[in-house]
């Protein structure tokens, strides 16, 4: 049998017997027959030069798949080390991983570990995996070669970065395959802008594995300077555009409304909203979306909802879209100063009585301020600050261990008529579930536990999740704990303070991507410290 591109391209795992039943058997998120070709390229195409690298394997079914194809391959290790690499945070960050994972093993709460059940679906082929938990962004590869490389992690575009700059050097040319499982579907459109940027260097042998992987073969080496590009990810908004209609004019009949739907939120994301609404006119017009029960019609009709109207000519206002935007106009009806005259207490002293415990009204309209509908935000702690997010219709989620202070947010706002459903209230202690967060935020608020090293590790993670252009505030800076970081990022070039506010709130703005500097490297770091000669703070910038 003769492997290559052109074999692939006949989807050979569609009806290959020797495939086993049992590998439909582990629970997970992948398709039948994305289960079936993962086993396939693993028995047939995995060879003596490299490993399999599972980035994004969540509680195993791909691990199984790829283990179970090996094993059939007679490959169990390379270079003395596990064949397969496995890669995941391997704890509960959303609600769409906790409802998945309650349902199919065991009720599970934000933060926890799913790792012993990735462990229990994979045991049969546990000398066969390396199992690397934790931040994918603090991961770095030792350059094994790769063979095949499986990516369903790429959930923002520095994982995604990531993931070019660790892995992308070590396939082999003419030969690795990489599989990006999320890829029929639109909400990551870097991803796409991402392959269509490398194609000189990828050749695409299957666009669609159902459910949603594409598969492509490493074709050239791909120089450092585009590996860069891809990291740095500062592609403008026309050049995303072109490439993808490049794509969407190279893809298939079949493919090409995806890719369509992926350029209307690409577009969305650019806020440009005219030509979102032109796209949708034409996909309409070309497609029909309503009824349409295709993924990609479902998807652009979400996207839809989402895409505010335009401004008629004496109508009043522009009517706002039902998600992203609404509750901020729900909540048009309830004015800032309205709430701070109500001075609501949901804090409660040890002896039961309420008490108000939280920024001032000057502050709490300053954090305002910096809020859109429909921004992604969040918060260490919970309270009086956190209106200033509910108010203003963002997706808001506040981090804090008390078990009685939600139901006393929701009941006030219950009673004021304000829309809280996109307020996400989790249970935790800050220091257990940032650590645990993905996707990018447009604001963060460290407002939790103020004893040493808390406010330190919520600024860490929060900070690497923030938007270039987002803003972090830290509040009771005339705490020791917050003084020192609001000290530092005052004089770090890659933050700009915005305002200071009762002597004790500070608000700033990300100006640059967020990096991990060396201490020589940190002006407050240096100005602090004292007995050690220049040559030795300077070996330690980077």
């Amino acid at each position: 049998m003769v492997l290559d591109a052109a074999r692939l391209r006949q989807k050979p795992w569609l009806d290959d017997p020797a495939i086993p039943d049992r590998i439909h058997d582990a629970v997970g998120m992948i398709g039948p027959e994305e289960r079936r070709c993962y086993w396939w390229l693993a028995r047939n195409w995995l060879g003596e030069r490299g490993c399999i690298v599972d980035a994004g394997a969540f509680v195993g079914a791909s691990s199984v798949a790829f283990a179970d194809g090996a094993v059939a391959a007679g490959r169990r290790s390379f270079r003395g080390q596990p064949i397969v690499h496995a890669f995941d945070y391997f704890s509960v960050v959303d609600t769409y991983v906790q409802q998945s994972i309650s349902d199919a093993f065991r009720r599970i709460q934000m933060g926890d570990s799913y790792l012993p059940i990735y462990e229990r679906q994979t045991r049969d082929y546990r000398d066969m995996i390396a199992v690397h938990p934790g931040d994918f962004l603090s991961h770095r590869w030792d350059a094994t070669p790769i063979e095949i490389l499986f990516v369903d992690l790429a959930k923002t575009p520095a994982l995604n970065g990531h993931v070019v700059a660790q892995f992308f050097p070590s396939l082999l040319p003419g030969h690795s395959l990489v599989l990006q499982q999320d890829y029929f579907h639109c909400w990551h459109p870097y991803i796409h802008i991402t392959m269509e940027y490398l194609k000189d260097h990828f050749d695409l042998v299957d666009e669609r594995v159902d459910y949603q992987t594409a598969v492509w073969l490493h074709s050239r080496p791909i120089p450092p300077e585009k590996i860069d590009r891809v990291v740095r990810y500062d592609f403008d908004a026309a050049e995303r555009l072109v490439l993808l209609d490049r794509l969407g004019g190279r893809s298939s009949a079949a493919m090409r409304p995806m890719i369509e739907t992926v350029k209307l939120w690409q577009l969305c994301l650019d806020e440009s909203y005219g030509a979102a609404r032109h796209q949708l006119g034409a996909m309409d017009e070309a497609y029909g979306l309503h009824g349409n029960e295709a993924l990609w019609a479902r998807q652009a009709l979400e996207i839809e909802a989402l895409i505010p109207q335009p401004m008629r000519h004496g109508a009043g206002p522009p009517v706002p879209p039902p998600a992203a935007s609404s509750a901020g106009a729900i909540n048009a009806h309830v004015s800032f100063d309205a709430i701070i005259a109500d001075y609501p207490r949901f804090h409660r002293k040890p002896d039961g009585t309420p008490w108000f415990l939280g920024v001032s009204g000057d502050t709490l309209k300053a954090l305002a301020s910096h809020i859109e509908p429909g921004m992604r935000t969040v918060e260490t702690g919970a309270g009086f600050s956190s209106l200033a997010f509910i108010l203003k219709g963002a997706q808001h989620m506040a981090i804090c261990p008390d078990d009685d202070l939600e139901a006393s947010i929701r009941q006030w706002c219950d009673a004021k008529g304000i829309d809280h459903s996109r307020f996400d209230y989790v249970q935790a202690l800050s220091q257990d579930a940032v650590p645990a967060l993905t996707g990018e935020f447009d604001f963060a608020f460290i407002d939790g536990d103020h004893a040493f090293p808390i406010p330190q590790i919520d600024f860490y993670y929060l900070a690497r999740r923030l938007k270039v252009g987002g803003c972090l505030a830290i509040d009771d800076t005339n705490i020791w704990t917050g003084m020192i970081l609001a000290q530092h990022l005052a004089t770090d070039s890659d933050w700009r303070l915005e305002s200071e506010h009762d002597g004790k709130t500070s608000i700033f703005r990300l100006v640059a991507p967020f990096r991990d500097k060396g201490f020589g490297n940190q002006p407050f770091v240096l100005a602090n410290s004292r007995g050690l000669p220049e040559d030795y703070y300077s070996a330690f910038k980077r």
